[in-house]
């Protein structure tokens, strides 16, 4: 190692430093060296969240802050391994997060593989108004949303990326009694999404009255004869549109 690599290696985790703060809010100064890291990371607001949170997992609470999901992290922790949830145990059946909840984000979860992973996780936090899955694209654990969401206040929900549900009764009571759903969409299931299972939706919607959800076009060959679809997931008065864009 020569001296000026190392000065190189200190420039660059400078650098790096900098990056990190700045996506969590904190003000910059014009001169960006080691004299001025410590006030820059002083200045980051408490309660901070990144400012791309495009595939950050987080809460936001009822005073509005946020918190970031990451272990060790706060009483708001959630053991997200990079992008896959597996099996919660901790947290099963356990109606983990207290009622302060706002909003949910797991936008940097592809992939939920446990069997029960989010079982009742979310339930019963009745002021939880949205709930984001933007980067999901598998379910394939056993019951893996059962109840998650039970008793939430959300009144839409769209799993833009989701392509696969292929767990036994994967989506099972998952928005029971969300009596303010209104809509439930899944824009990027294919005719290949399912595997041998045809019980996904069971009772998705229990308790739930008069809401609409979508699905691409080419799917009504796909699922519509599904009892759980054709009596409406468990709800009343449940809408199925199948006018989304067709999928493969």
């Amino acid at each position: 190692m020569t001296i000026a690599s190392e000065i190189t290696r200190i420039n660059n985790n400078i650098a790096a430093a900098y990056t990190a703060a700045n996506g969590k809010g904190a003000t910059l100064p014009v001169t960006q060296n080691s004299a001025n890291l410590a006030t820059c990371i002083t200045s980051i607001p408490a309660g901070s969240t990144p400012t791309d949170l495009s595939h950050a997992n987080y809460i936001i609470k009822s005073d509005y802050t946020a918190e970031l999901l990451q272990d060790n992290e706060s009483q708001y922790t959630l053991p997200l391994f990079e992008t896959d949830i597996n099996t919660l145990e901790q947290f099963k059946d356990s109606y983990a997060f207290d009622n302060q909840i706002k909003g949910v984000y797991l936008n940097g979860v592809e992939t939920i593989s446990g069997n029960e992973a989010l079982r009742t996780v979310f339930a019963n936090c009745s002021n939880i108004e949205q709930i984001q899955f933007n980067n999901l694209s598998t379910i394939s654990g056993e019951q893996a949303l059962f109840r998650a969401f039970y008793n939430n206040d959300v009144t839409s929900v769209e799993f833009t990326n989701l392509s696969t549900i292929s767990g036994f009764q994967a989506l099972s009571y998952a928005f029971d009694s969300c009596t303010s759903l209104t809509t439930l969409s899944f824009p990027a299931l294919t005719s290949t999404s399912f595997g041998l299972n045809t019980d996904q939706f069971e009772d998705m919607l229990y308790g739930v009255t008069g809401c609409t959800v979508y699905f691409p076009s080419n799917l009504i060959d796909v699922i519509g004869d599904w009892y759980d679809v054709y009596t409406g997931f468990g709800g009343d008065y449940t809408e199925v549109l199948f006018d989304l864009p067709e999928t493969t």
